[in-house]
């Protein structure tokens, strides 16, 4: 199956933003203690981007402590899911040269764009976690 340019570009930054995913849970999972800070954004401004407290929450999650994770960071849940489908999808992709991811995506950026009881919660959530994020730092 030939793939576009483009969609060889989507699956090589989800892959690499994938497997950079992966092996940073991996290795929060096996390192006992608090993970240094690595928010570019934070140290620059001093306030939290709205991921900050992912991993944190990604941690919690892992280990069934569900209210931590949403103390740290409600998004942590959606990033496990993605944590959950995105790389095996990936993976099949590769092994099958098939193209079921890009059609997920093509559907799911779809459905954001032309819905928009779709992506106005969807932004909402951004923003108000953020706005959390902030009073609470």
């Amino acid at each position: 199956m030939i793939i576009q340019k483009q969609q060889k570009a989507i699956y090589r930054t989800f892959g690499i933003l994938s497997l950079v995913a992966v092996v940073w849970v991996t290795w929060n999972l096996h390192v006992s203690g608090n993970t240094p800070a690595v928010c570019l954004f934070r140290h620059v401004t001093g306030i939290p981007c709205p991921s900050c407290g992912m991993t944190h929450s990604i941690m919690a999650i892992f280990q069934f402590q569900f209210n931590e994770a949403l103390q740290q960071n409600i998004l942590g849940f959606a990033a496990v899911l993605l944590l959950i489908i995105v790389p095996p999808l990936l993976l099949v992709d590769y092994i099958l040269n098939k193209t079921y991811f890009i059609s997920v995506y093509n559907w799911g950026e779809n459905q954001i764009k032309k819905r928009l009881f779709i992506s106005v919660p969807l932004t909402l959530v951004v923003v108000v976690n953020w706005m959390v994020l902030i009073f609470r730092s």
